[in-house]
């Protein structure tokens, strides 16, 4: 995760992708790779894996506090 935060910070979003899917194959249940690939598939315009790693997201925390921000956002993404 805090590789993954450097090379996104650095604006290299392939590789701070990399390691956060890296992140996710190693701990599942993690939400925070989620909803940073979900940002990353925005920036590149990737609507349905946004939404994919929204909805994982969500899956794994439901009543996160950000949960009706995610869903909207979602929602937005759909149309």
């Amino acid at each position: 995760m805090e590789i993954g935060t450097f090379y996104m910070r650095k604006g290299d979003l392939s590789a701070a992708a990399d390691r956060f899917k890296y992140a996710i194959e190693l701990q599942p249940h993690l939400a925070k790779p989620y909803i940073l690939l979900a940002k990353i598939a925005e920036k590149k315009n990737d609507k349905a894996a946004a939404v994919r790693y929204y909805q994982g997201y969500l899956a794994i925390l439901p009543n996160a506090p950000d949960a009706a921000k995610v869903r909207s956002r979602i929602s937005e993404l759909k149309k």
